[in-house]
């Protein structure tokens, strides 16, 4: 009998050995590092504000005043150039935002000199409001020597003013240059470009 009291003792103590609970370890949980959004940064601009004809528009500082030689008025107010070098190894020339005026007495003598001058008709059923002033559009383009420039005009008139938008696009042909030396450029991201400035346009209140 004491035998089988010691066996059983034994069975019990070896039965609470296996069934020890052993606390378990705190296992470090890492800190996710933070994600930290890049800041938007928006194109560097400077707005060009004009006091005589009452008008501003902001433009890229990318651009540079140039001698305006794109508007087709009597007034030629100013113009934007980006510069060939913007757009390296492609054949982009260059590109212009130019604004110009002249004096008339109604909108449809006005569509008629603008139509004159750009030598495309500007049609009063084509138009876009931009800030309250409505435009009437018209394109043209010109080629010759290997270079081609197409235009894009703006009319609207404002103040017994007549006043011209144009925006400019100079490529070159691509055969022009040896096979693999320039790519193409991208005409809709220029086009955009210039679109951008021209949303920009507004005609002002006199101080």
């Amino acid at each position: 009998m004491k035998k089988l009291f010691i066996l059983f003792a034994v069975i019990l103590f070896v039965s609470g050995c296996t069934n020890t609970v052993v606390p378990a370890q705190d296992v470090p949980v890492p800190t996710p590092t933070p994600v930290v959004s890049a800041p938007v940064v928006l194109p560097s601009t400077q707005i060009y504000n004009n006091g005589t004809y009452n008008f501003e528009f902001t433009y890229p500082v990318e651009f540079v005043f140039a001698n305006p030689v794109y508007t087709n008025f009597e007034n030629q107010i100013v113009q934007i150039n980006l510069p060939k070098s913007a757009y390296p190894s492609t054949n982009f020339g260059d590109a212009a935002f130019a604004v110009g005026s002249v004096y008339t007495k109604t909108l449809p003598e006005c569509l008629k000199v603008g139509s004159d001058k750009f030598s495309e008709t500007f049609d009063a059923k084509n138009s876009v409001v931009i800030n309250g002033a409505t435009f009437y559009k018209a394109s043209a383009s010109d080629a010759g020597m290997g270079n081609l420039y197409e235009s894009r005009g703006f009319l609207t008139y404002h103040d017994s003013n007549c006043f011209e938008i144009v925006e400019m696009l100079h490529s070159t042909r691509i055969e022009n240059y040896p096979e693999n030396t320039v790519k193409e450029i991208d005409k809709a991201l220029i086009w955009q470009r210039l679109d951008d400035i021209l949303n920009t346009f507004k005609f002002i209140s006199n101080p």
